[in-house]
């Protein structure tokens, strides 16, 4: 009877429900959202702690997979890979580096989501759910029982903005070689810019993914179909996009429509490079994978981001295989 007296109710739905919907769609569309407790913190004992691992069980375990390392069902798809919570690093905290979050930071990121990830803003769900979730991410690493939090970071008002304020911040951009890897003009477009990677790199089963190509996507000119497989990333003003098929003779279809419709200058052979409208073009085929560069700067620079898909695509298809 003591336990049931401290159990909490368990998550009413698992669906979004539909007044909280259109706060889902503002966040897609950009919105940053509320993030902050509007209740007192509920205390945290066994029934919290079994609430959590409910709320963990039906909305976190398809990303994050039920031991908490980041491979859930849905992981392999995400451009972006899910946080390992066994790990205890956090990227979203009011706390020094090297330390860990607080409890209203973790709060916070669970409240409003991270955009540019598949992380969803989760507002929606009850405070006390919220906050049992944070108890049950924490349990996943050592960390927490060890270390604890670090110290919130005191953040000052922010000063007024001057010219002499603007002057030290360019001085600071000079001193801290910033445009290296952001450009001179903050376009990301500096010397550094083709060496940055993210930690992994995945492929999304989405052709949607390709929207934002437009030369390619609006006549399916890559033959882009639901058992296709693609990515694309920025580095600078070019775009690098990756697309693997489901065998090298439907790439190499891909890759002949591809050269048809836009370098058709290009020759008959599995790679090159062309300049276009737009910038320089280059294509690589690499087994059932495609590689193409679009608007990149030169000759040299569509030759080494090829080389750098190409390299990314034979990882991965020694880590498939």
């Amino acid at each position: 009877m003591a336990l049931c007296a401290c159990e909490r109710p368990p998550p009413t739905t698992r669906g979004i429900p539909p007044a909280a919907q259109d706060a889902v769609r503002r966040w897609l569309a950009g919105a940053t959202l509320e993030g902050a407790p509007a209740t007192a913190r509920p205390p945290v004992d066994r029934g919290l702690r079994a609430l959590g691992a409910e709320v963990y069980r039906l909305r976190c375990i398809p990303c994050h997979g039920v031991n908490g390392n980041g491979k859930g069902i849905h992981a392999a798809r995400f451009s972006v890979p899910s946080r390992d919570f066994t790990k205890g690093v956090y990227e979203f905290r009011s706390t020094p580096s090297g330390t860990l979050p607080t409890d209203p930071d973790l709060f916070r990121t669970v409240s409003r989501g991270v955009h540019g990830t598949a992380m969803i803003p989760w507002g929606w769900l009850r405070e006390d759910e919220r906050w049992a979730v944070v108890e049950h991410v924490k349990s996943f690493s050592p960390r927490f029982r060890e270390e604890g939090a670090g110290e919130p970071v005191a953040i000052p008002q922010a000063p007024v903005e001057t010219p002499a304020l603007a002057g030290l911040g360019a001085a600071a951009w000079v001193r801290n070689g910033c445009g290296k890897c952001h450009g001179e003009a903050g376009e990301g477009d500096g010397p550094s810019a083709p060496t940055l990677r993210r930690d992994s790199v995945c492929f999304l089963r989405s052709h949607l993914v390709l929207n934002s190509v437009y030369f390619v996507s609006q006549k399916d000119i890559l033959n882009l179909g639901k058992n296709v497989e693609a990515v694309t990333a920025r580095y600078g003003k070019a775009r690098l996009l990756l697309v693997r098929y489901p065998n090298a003779g439907a790439a190499r279809a891909a890759l002949q429509r591809f050269r048809t419709a836009y370098l058709p200058e290009a020759g008959t052979g599995e790679g090159g490079a062309a300049r276009i409208e737009d910038g320089w073009t280059g294509f690589r085929l690499s087994g059932c994978s495609l590689a193409i560069v679009f608007e990149a700067a030169d000759r040299e620079a569509a030759t080494s981001l090829i080389a750098t898909g190409v390299q990314t695509l034979e990882t991965l298809e020694a880590n498939h295989e």
